[in-house]
């Protein structure tokens, strides 16, 4: 339920998301101070431990020497502002936008961290065996296998298979694609890890999607129910852009928690 507990940790995840746009900020004047060009466009989330779901992973993983410099300039300058404080980096969480150019088409790449570090391995060679990523990137077999295959899929890498340490995987520099901005998904062991990936993620949506609506409903006193949606799906859309059900069942379930009630057949109103 929306207890107090609950509502507390809601908003200092509100917090967090908007702090961070200053920590970015801050940290773009910090490099220029220093006079540090960086080459990567980073967009950090610092997020309160205790506040949100997160849990450290236990995949082994070495960070590309491409971003080094980026995670350490960003850790010098968070812990200067930040005294005392330690920073756990979620790298099974963190996401990157990969250019890649061919001779006719330049290509943008959204990704996994753990698939970036293996594609940069491509800047130095053609081919590179499954021992050699494993190595350098320090990633286990079985998640190195699951990220080759999502390339493969796409043709931007080959290999007769994945399982084999000395399987020789080859870039397709012949490589091209229609669409110029590509998602690169990552295969799944099973459909039974599907589905609690599935779970986990409606459940957070459901959580998120009343939190954003009691702070819009604290916030207006009383609103109309399309304000009250169109407003959600702004306030959503930087994360996930919400259906029309699912907002209208997390209106309900508020209600039913005496956090907002309905004044007609049409308005809804805070409960303070």
């Amino acid at each position: 339920s929306c207890g107090v507990e609950y509502t507390n940790k809601l908003q200092r995840m509100f917090t967090d998301i908007n702090v961070c746009k200053d920590i970015n900020y801050n940290f773009k004047e910090y490099l220029k101070s220093k006079n540090n060009k960086q080459t990567i466009d980073s967009n950090i989330l610092v997020l309160t431990s205790g506040s949100w779901p997160l849990s450290n992973s236990n995949i082994t993983f070495q960070i590309p020497v491409e971003l080094e410099d980026n995670i350490n300039q960003f850790t010098e300058f968070y812990q200067k502002e930040h005294n005392g404080r330690k920073l756990t980096w979620l790298y099974q969480l963190s996401k990157a936008d990969v250019r890649l150019y061919t001779e006719s088409k330049r290509y943008e790449l959204n990704m996994t961290l753990y698939q970036v570090a293996i594609l940069l391995l491509f800047n130095n060679g053609d081919s590179f065996t499954i021992n050699e990523i494993i190595n350098q990137t320090q990633l286990p077999l079985n998640e190195v296998s699951r990220f080759l295959k999502a390339f493969m899929d796409l043709n931007l890498l080959e290999a007769p298979n994945t399982d084999s340490l000395d399987t020789v995987v080859t870039f397709n520099t012949n490589f091209t694609n229609k669409r110029t901005k590509i998602k690169i998904g990552m295969a799944v062991d099973n459909n039974q890890e599907s589905e609690i990936t599935r779970q986990a993620v409606d459940n957070d949506r459901k959580l998120f999607l009343q939190a954003v609506i009691v702070r819009i409903m604290k916030s207006k006193k009383q609103l109309q129910h399309t304000l009250l949606v169109k407003e959600v799906i702004e306030q959503s859309k930087s994360r996930f852009v919400p259906y029309i059900p699912a907002i209208k069942q997390a209106i309900e379930q508020l209600i039913d928690k005496q956090y907002i009630e309905r004044v007609n057949n049409d308005f809804y109103a805070y409960i303070a």
